[in-house]
């Protein structure tokens, strides 16, 4: 089952990635903006190996949040002010395609056997920084029972989350609240 769901959290880093990675114009859907995003405000501290790479705290301005549908989880997209998300795929369009960051937050999996995860993608300079974590654990990083994201009141509070970074496996530690 482990395996499953890092192919799952892949495939949801792959669409970040993908999401992030500027490009023309025309063509493809409408940015949600406004109508689906709310302005948000919070600080994430990070610490650990990378953050002489992506730095030690990521400001966020907008989520996207989107409550379980079907057999997927909650979840909220975090991400920098000015973010727009695209309708269709609700994937973030940056305002600055070379710097920026999406943290996707997952809680209340309907299936059972695991009750949260992180994707996220760190973008500096144009390098993608990718981290994934499952509670309780499928990787070598548990994200701990850490992560509360309620959709209801507009809030996600990370407490001693550990991430790890898909290529090299060092490990950032998330601390932090945000709310919408």
């Amino acid at each position: 089952m482990s395996s499953k769901i890092r192919v799952i959290v892949s495939l949801i880093l792959s669409l970040i990635l993908a999401g992030c990675s500027g490009g023309g114009g025309g063509g493809g859907s409408d940015p949600v903006g406004s109508q689906g995003a709310a302005v948000a405000s919070g600080v994430i501290s990070l610490s650990g190996a990378d953050v002489g790479a992506v730095g030690s705290t990521l400001l966020v301005g907008s989520v996207l949040s989107v409550p379980q549908e079907g057999s997927f989880p909650d979840y909220a997209i975090l991400a920098p002010a000015g973010t727009a998300f695209d309708a269709e795929t609700k994937m973030p369009i940056p305002s600055d395609p070379n710097n920026g960051f999406a943290v996707i937050v997952n809680q209340n999996f309907p299936a059972g056997g695991f009750d949260s995860a992180i994707s996220m993608t760190i973008r500096v300079n144009a390098v993608d920084y990718g981290y994934i974590c499952h509670f309780p654990q499928a990787s070598a990083a548990d994200c701990g029972g850490g992560i509360s994201l309620d959709l209801d009141s507009g809030s996600v509070t990370l407490v001693d989350v550990e991430v790890e970074h898909t290529d090299s496996g060092n490990i950032l530690v998330l601390n932090g609240s945000v709310s919408w």
